[in-house]
C-alpha cells in the first residue's frame, strides 16, 4: 500500500484550528500559492516531529510498559502525517522549479 492510497484519509489540522492553512487540497497553481503550500508542509512536518518529543517523559511517572505504549502512540499517530508531508513536498517543489524555469525563459525571450 502506497502513501497515495491512504494520505487522503488523514484529517487536516484546520478541522480543529480554523485559522490554519488547509492542506487537504491545493488552492491554486500560481507560484505564490505553491510556495506557501510547501512552507506549510514543512511547518506541519516539524509540528508532528515536535509533538513526539515529550512521549519519553511518560517514563518519568508511569511504569515502563505504559511509557512504551505512549511512545508507540506518539509514533503511530504522527508518522503518517510526517510521511504524507514528505511525499507531497518534493512533488510540489518540482512543480515550482518548472514554473520558475518557465518564467525565467519568458523573461529572457522578452524583447528589450
Amino acid at each position: 500500500m502506497s502513501i497515495q492510497d491512504w494520505k487522503r484519509h488523514l484529517p487536516d489540522g484546520t478541522l480543529f484550528l480554523k485559522s490554519g492553512y488547509d492542506k487537504s487540497r491545493l488552492n491554486g497553481s500560481d507560484l505564490d500559492t505553491l510556495e506557501q503550500f510547501i512552507m506549510e508542509t514543512k511547518r506541519a512536518e516539524v509540528t508532528h516531529w515536535l509533538s513526539m518529543l515529550p512521549a519519553g517523559l511518560f517514563f518519568l511517572w508511569n511504569p515502563p510498559w505504559a511509557g512504551w505504549v505512549m511512545v508507540a502512540y506518539a509514533v503511530l499517530f504522527n508518522l503518517p502525517f510526517i510521511l504524507s508531508q514528505r511525499y507531497n513536498r518534493p512533488r510540489l517543489e518540482r512543480i515550482c522549479q518548472r514554473k520558475k524555469a518557465r518564467l525565467q525563459l519568458k523573461k529572457e525571450r522578452r524583447p528589450v
